[in-house]
């Protein structure tokens, strides 16, 4: 890949390529230090202990070949999401998406529906990313069947190889789809305003300068109110998309403390 079309490929998606740089960056520190993959894994018991192995498990990885298959997938479908939902939103769901696939695995866990295993690595938020293109497809009347083969085929793989953890993919696929439903569904962007009205006639889609100068000035007003509207409607978007992001974080974090609460009551603290 030349450069221009490297470019090409990270512009407008900065905060995929951030999260393959971090990824990167532990990646080689495993080369030199093995043990940081397990230091930042999920655990059942000690994520309760140190709870921020929810999140760091979703940059760590063991060895190339599992770091190469999660950068690949997220380098072919992170850009195309994050440019059409935005950096900020792109950012807020991949960090829900591992930070439900870790608890989801803690879950499992902890009612010994899989075996306690240092689990580690960005395809729980990539097996969200997908459940997010699938949820939004389907709202737009695409035909999803395509990626939900895909889907289908990498997560059945997760039963095929040993060490691959269906945990954190099934984890990561209810969660995008929770996400997709409440933060990005509830409130679509709002339409910017296309039509101007004079009288009995309108003009569509966006005016050329020519245009704007040639109209009244109290139609001038009523676009000028339009796009105020426009903005307003924006504002109230993203104040609820924040809201709902937090709540659901606070939902998860909520979730994870509820899963030991039968153990702290027992003997009053949980420690190793």
């Amino acid at each position: 890949m030349n450069y221009q079309k490297l470019k090409a490929k990270t512009a407008g998606a900065p905060i995929t390529f951030i999260i393959m740089g971090i990824c990167l960056i532990f990646a080689i520190w495993y080369e030199f230090n093995p043990q940081i993959s397990r230091d930042m894994a999920v655990l059942v018991v000690q994520s309760y202990l140190q709870p921020w192995r929810l999140i760091a498990s979703a940059f760590a990885h063991y060895g190339v070949t599992h770091f190469l298959l999660n950068m690949w997938a997220l380098y072919l479908f992170g850009p195309t999401i994050e440019r059409s939902i935005g950096s900020l939103r792109f950012a807020g769901l991949y960090l829900f998406t591992a930070f439900g696939s870790a608890v989801f695995v803690e879950f499992t866990q902890v009612f010994q529906i899989s075996q306690p295993s240092y689990t580690a690595g960005a395809s729980g938020a990539i097996f969200g990313l997908f459940s997010v293109v699938i949820v939004l497809w389907r709202r737009l009347h695409t035909d999803v069947r395509g990626m939900l083969t895909l889907l289908a085929i990498n997560f059945a793989y997760g039963f095929v190889v040993g060490g691959v953890s269906w945990e954190g993919h099934l984890g990561g696929i209810i969660f995008g789809a929770i996400y997709a439903a409440v933060v990005l569904l509830i409130t679509p962007d709002p339409a910017p305003p296309t039509r101007l009205r004079y009288g009995n006639q309108s003009l569509v889609g966006a005016p050329s300068l020519g245009d704007m100068q040639n109209l009244p000035q109290h139609l001038l007003a009523e676009d000028a109110l339009d796009a105020q509207q426009w903005k307003n409607s924006v504002r109230l978007r993203n104040a609820w998309q924040i809201f709902a992001t937090v709540a659901l974080f606070a939902g998860v974090w909520w979730w994870h403390l509820h899963l030991y609460a039968p153990y702290v009551r027992m003997v009053g603290d949980i420690s190793i």
